[in-house]
């Protein structure tokens, strides 16, 4: 725990979230861009999920498979302008890289890793949305949105893996703390966000829980 975060226990943590809201830093969380004229088709040929049947800021959840269907990892991803957001485990990372690669060559696409630029921050808990959200009204159909917080511009995506409340954000690396002082949400740990993954039945690919079999 750092010394931004709250002294609580976990347990704490965990219910201060669920009850009102809370944000953490996640540093077992990597975000990619997937650009270029062939973004769209290129991922629908790789993942799961139908990628080309989402519009402007709609997301998806879903897995890249290799040909014999062997799961390289799972990824979410948020159709923006300019690019297709990218966001997978950690530990899967150089994995995923290196899948990709074999076939970029061939597409007008490019993969570029965001990691020294941007914070995964997690926003969750009941009171999540509208802290995020207050001034600037989401499009309904949407899920998600660039923002405008602590100013700077932050690409937000709803995000379920701590349950029905939770939101991604992409964060300038100079502006977490910015960005968290103007969301208002109590700072928790990334510890807290995981037991709360734990408990929501998410698995996270590459941990040692998964390795074991169980989430």
């Amino acid at each position: 725990m750092t010394k931004d975060e709250p002294n609580l226990s976990i347990d704490d943590q965990v219910t201060l979230a669920r009850q009102g809201g809370g944000i953490a830093v996640l540093p077992w969380r990597s975000q990619l861009d997937l650009s270029g004229p062939d973004r769209v088709k290129f991922l629908d040929g790789q993942c799961t999920q139908d990628v080309a049947a989402r519009g402007l800021h709609q997301s998806g959840y879903g897995f890249l498979l290799e040909p014999k269907g062997q799961v390289v990892t799972d990824l979410e991803f948020l159709v923006l302008e300019d690019r297709l957001a990218l966001e997978v485990p950690a530990e899967r990372k150089d994995t995923l890289t290196g899948w990709l690669s074999r076939f970029l060559l061939l597409s007008d696409a490019e993969l570029v890793d965001r990691d020294q630029a941007i914070r995964t921050l997690m926003a969750v808990g009941p009171r999540a949305e509208a802290a995020l959200t207050a001034d600037q009204p989401l499009d309904p159909e949407a899920d998600g949105a660039v923002l405008e917080l602590g100013g700077v511009s932050v690409v937000a995506r709803r995000d379920h893996t701590c349950g029905p409340f939770g939101w991604s954000l992409r964060v300038p690396s100079g502006a977490v703390d910015a960005v968290i002082q103007t969301t208002g949400l109590q700072r928790i740990s990334d510890g807290a966000v995981e037991v709360m993954r734990v408990e929501s039945g998410r698995p996270r690919f590459g941990s040692a829980s998964v390795r074991r079999g169980s989430f």
